[in-house]
Formats: C-alpha cells, structure tokens, sequence
C-alpha cells in the first residue's frame, strides 16, 4: 500500500532527523536546534493542524521569551529544545508564566528535538503554571515517536505531504525533487561537511503474525503446596509464570521457555490448539484463542510490554541452543563454554572478509590450577522497539565476568572498569556488528546435533545513515588500542547507542 510506504519512509526521515541533531549538539555545533525550529513548522501545521504557526523569534524578534513557535489563532505556544530534562520544561514554563505569555497563548507544547524521558512528574509543572495555562505531561511533552503515532491513521495526500518536508531536508534526492514538491532544504552547510556512515544499534525484528493465548487451568495452592518438597519452593508471592512452570514441571513435562503469562493466561506463538505440545497440560483447550499480533500489541502499553516479555523468552529461547545463557541478575546475555573448553572462539563474516572473536575465556588460580579464578564472558544487553508497526531490537555490546562461569565475580566491577577504558567507538561497533551477525547465523556448536532454525525470531539489517556529519573522533574518543582482535582492516564507521 502507498500509504504504508509513505509511512515507512516518514519513519526513516525522522530517525535521520533525530540522528543529526544528536550528532551536531555532541560537538557543540548546536545551531541546528535552531534551524530545526524552521523545520518542524510546515510538519506541525499537518501533524496538529496548527495553520498559523509561526516562528516568533523571526516574527517577533530574535530569543523571544520562553517558547519557539507560536499560533495565535489555536492558542498554542511551543519550546523546542534538544534537552529532555524537567529542568529544562521547568524553565520553560516559569519564562511563560513570568512574562505573562498566558495572555495570547491557553497551551504549551514541549518538543524534545532527540528523546523524551520516560516519565515526568505532573505535580511539578502544575505548580509553575497554577492553572493559568493547560500543561499535560502526556499530552504536551512529545517528540518524534508523537508524531509517528499521529500520522499512522492520516490520509495518503497528508503523508506525502509531510513526506516532502522531510525529503527535501534529509533525504538523499537531488534538488529537483525539492523544486518539484515545493520544498527547499533548510539544513545547508556553508562550508563542505565530511560525512560518514552511522550504525544505529536497532536490528530489524521480524516475528509469526499470529499469538496464541489460553486460560490457564492450575490450582495456585496446591502448586505452591507441592513445592514445598522440591530444592525451589514457591513463596505465596509466586508470579503467574512461575507457578504455571512449577505445574508444568509436577506434571512431568519438559517445555521452552518461549511463553509468558498475563491475567491468568498463557500468551505464546506455540499454536495451543496442537495437544502434543507439553504446555497445553496446564492450559485450558477449550479457551485457546488466536490473535493477531499487532493487534495484541497495540491493545495498550500494558499488553504492549506484555509482547515484549514474550520476545524476551523468545530470543533466550534461540540463544540457550547456541550457548548463549541469560544472566537474570544482570539483566545480560552471555556466552558460556562450550564442551569444557576454557577458551569459546566464534568464526564470523561481513562484507566477503571473515573473522574470528574470542567470546569465553577461562583463567585458573596459579597457585591453585584446579581453582577458577575468573571466566570472562562477552555478552550483550537487549530492549524491544517499536516504530509504528515496524519492531527493533536494540542491542547494546558489554562484558560479564563470573567465577564459576555464570554467577558475577566479586572482582567483575574493577575489571569490567579497566575493559571499558580500553575500547573505542571503533571496536564497539565491531562488536555490534558481530552480534549482528551471530544472531543471523543458525547454528548449533554441537557439531553431532543439527540445530533447527528457530521459527518464532528472525532478524533484518542494523540501520545505517550513509551521510552523517562526520564527528572528530579525536576530540571526544579515548585513544584507540589493539585489544579489539577484529578490529583491524575494517572501515572507519561510527555507532550511536
């Protein structure tokens, strides 16, 4: 559909938009918040239809008070900042109230230019602004994933035209297309900016369109009852899950850990209906409903984080078959040995070249050779993103150390500290690109059992920026080493975490 591909694209254009203010603020070249102003203007009379907007501090002279934009006729004001700090709104709204702007303006916006916080205290901001205006932090506070959520019900001559705005600025098209459409870029250097390619840290994520859901059909008490004999007895406190695993395990059966509960049911992309799965011992089959995914997902966010649970044990699900463990307590995946080797090497490919990394490393006491001293693991954390109805796996590269291969090391801190000083931007990409490619790569490192590909999980391409303003790595980067053993003979790119 046209519309989904305008979409799509719009999507793209704004994570570009929001990459190159990142980019130019962390070298101080903060001019583009400025410029940004003149930018978002045609893109909120579309988004909000706010038709009289303006930009007061070229209307109204330069630093106007408080707020950026303004349209008098809806009674709105806007800050746009790249600070998403309270501090910062709190600013906002006291320059308002102090200067009186209430009398022209009923409303203030905040637009964060990068990303909003999560949450931001209510109370706060409404004793600054005492009424006099209306400010609501789930409303007023808002930044590109808004917008994204507003323009997925607009219409196709709506999308095209936001699109343009955002072509002609940050697209790659020559100038014919800006000529065309009716758009000039607004973002131009007067000098030649060197450029370079950007590695997001977002995997493309790919999952069944269908979910499964079931009541579960357990006795709470008598499951808790029966633990009582086993090395993990459950307390009353028990999560769903883990009495629905507890009463799976006392029937005697064995199954993945690719599910999850909520309100008394068990959400999976196992179809339920198939009675040879184990887990359909502690369901009900008679209540077994398939959904839509995104239907699920986009319930709320409480069923929305519930789907993200479920791609969590997903994916802990794909990586425990090629040795990759969750570390619960740190939140972390790790690699482990393999075959009791005190050393785990992964052989991995890009771009024609092939590598190898070493994942795992065993060290033994001196003084005590049957002793383990310390087990390095790499590893890496996770999160689940979604843009519209496109989902991202967000991967974040880090190390673990343990002392028997699993549990963190007394000392995992001071030599986890004395890693991190070693590494660069360079080698840290080369780690998301390893990772990148390991979880595309289905394998067993069995060598006499053949892994089946896992069905639930697939993973596209990390997204990239081919023209970045290039950053001068020698004014923020600590001075590169050779600890990285792929890190040779690669490109010079960078990666925003």
């Amino acid at each position: 559909m046209r519309s989904q591909d305008h979409q799509n694209r719009i999507i793209e254009l704004l994570s570009v938009f929001v990459t190159q203010v990142k980019g130019h603020n962390a070298i101080s070249r903060t001019d583009i918040n400025r410029i940004s102003e003149t930018i978002l203007i045609p893109i909120f009379k579309e988004v909000f239809g706010y038709r009289d907007l303006k930009n007061l501090n070229d209307s109204e002279g330069l630093n106007y008070p408080a707020i950026d934009l303004g349209d008098e006729t809806a009674k709105v004001a806007i800050q746009v900042t790249a600070t998403p700090g309270s501090d910062k709104i709190k600013h906002t709204l006291h320059g308002f109230v102090e200067h009186k702007l209430f009398n022209t303006f009923d409303r203030v916006q905040i637009y964060i230019l990068t990303e909003k916080q999560k949450s931001y205290s209510e109370k706060g901001f409404q004793k600054i602004v005492q009424g006099k205006i209306q400010f609501n932090v789930k409303t007023d506070i808002l930044d590109y994933r808004d917008l994204i959520k507003r323009i997925s019900s607009f219409q196709i001559d709506q999308l095209q035209r936001i699109r343009n705005i955002l072509e002609a600025n940050f697209g790659n098209q020559d100038i014919s297309f800006a000529v065309e459409n009716g758009t000039t870029p607004l973002i131009k250097e007067t000098t030649t900016q060197e450029t370079q390619k950007v590695y997001l840290n977002l995997l493309g994520l790919q999952f069944p369109s269908l979910i499964y859901i079931a009541d579960l059909a357990v006795n709470r008490e008598q499951v808790i009852k029966n633990s009582k004999d086993t090395n993990r007895p459950l307390k009353r406190s028990a999560s769903t899950r883990d009495i629905a695993a507890a009463a799976l395990k006392q029937s005697g059966m064995k199954f993945g850990v690719d599910w999850t509960c909520h309100e008394g049911k068990v959400v999976t992309f196992h179809d339920l209906r198939d009675q040879d799965l184990p887990i359909t011992a502690i369901i009900d089959l008679g209540t077994v409903t398939p959904l839509n995914s995104q239907e699920f997902y986009e319930i709320d966010n409480n069923y929305e984080n519930v789907f993200k649970s479920l791609l969590g044990r997903c994916l802990q699900q794909k990586l425990y078959h090629l040795d990759v463990v969750w570390q619960h307590q740190e939140k972390l995946f790790i690699f482990t040995e393999v075959d009791n080797n005190s050393e785990r090497k992964e052989e991995w490919y890009d771009k024609g070249s092939t590598y190898h990394r070493t994942v795992y490393e065993r060290v033994m006491k001196n003084n005590k050779p049957d002793e383990i001293l310390s087990c390095k693991h790499f590893g890496f954390r996770t999160r689940y993103i979604r843009f519209g109805n496109k989902w991202y796996l967000s991967i974040v590269p880090d190390w673990f150390f343990s002392f028997d291969g699993y549990r963190k090391s007394f000392f995992a801190k001071k030599n986890l500290d004395w890693l991190k000083r070693k590494e660069n931007d360079k080698s840290v990409c080369n780690h998301l690109r390893f990772i990148t490619a390991f979880l595309k790569t289905e394998k067993s490192s069995d060598l006499f059992h053949k892994y089946e590909r896992y069905p639930f999980l697939s993973f596209g391409d990390l997204i990239t920026f081919e023209n970045a303003p290039a950053l001068i790595d020698k004014d923020w980067l600590p001075v590169r080493t050779n600890s990285d053993e792929d890190s040779d003979n690669t490109e010079q790119m960078e990666l925003l975490l």
